[in-house]
């Protein structure tokens, strides 16, 4: 799998965070999936002697009580073979999430990606447009009142890149009502990539 890949399929979000509710409304908070999130990533990519990093900006709005829309724009950058190489990718998504219990939220994701590599070095310059889906399932659970903890199968395939299957896991942790903390991980077939981040429900 390409570089593009393995960035877009680390950089994609997990999904959406939470709004802890009031305690007397429910034994456990509710999951919320309107929310604003920025973040950190650096991804390990086999055979890259300079890892790639980047960030991440999302935005999520619930459209009723069971679906909700997803945006992100990411920009991620490393130094392949002395070509400094940046990766423009937006993700436009609709997803859908069903409660398996008060504690659980079962949520399936299918996105639209776009993406702009541009490289530059030695004297050349040049860039490359590429497109694609992403298809995502996953579960949402709360291990405590403050803790979430998410995990994820994601499949990801663009036109020139290829396409790529990858394992994510994140966890949340709400600082306040409103606001998390959130670290993740994501394993691909040839890319590790570590997040880290803040969350906003609205």
């Amino acid at each position: 799998m390409s570089f593009l890949a393995a960035s877009l399929a680390a950089l994609l979000p997990f999904g959406a965070p939470t709004q802890p509710q009031d305690e007397a409304a429910s034994a456990w908070p509710a999951f919320s999936y309107t929310f604003l999130q920025a973040e950190y990533a650096t991804v390990d990519v086999d055979g890259l002697s300079d890892d790639p990093d980047g960030y991440a900006l999302t935005g999520s709005f619930a459209i009723n009580e069971s679906f909700f829309a997803i945006v992100t724009y990411s920009d991620t950058s490393a130094s392949v073979s002395g070509f400094d190489v940046d990766l423009d990718a937006t993700t436009l998504g609709l997803g859908y999430h069903h409660p398996l219990n008060e504690r659980t939220d079962l949520v399936v994701m299918a996105s639209y990606v776009d993406a702009q590599l541009e490289a530059d070095g030695f004297g050349f310059s040049g860039e490359a447009d590429d497109q694609g889906f992403s298809l995502s399932g996953g579960l949402r659970f709360w291990a405590l009142r403050q803790l979430e903890l998410a995990a994820n199968v994601r499949y990801i395939d663009l036109d020139e890149s290829g396409d790529d299957t990858s394992f994510g896991g994140n966890a949340l942790f709400y600082a306040t009502r409103n606001v998390a903390v959130v670290a993740g991980v994501t394993i691909a077939d040839d890319s590790d990539t570590f997040s880290v981040g803040l969350r906003l429900a609205l």
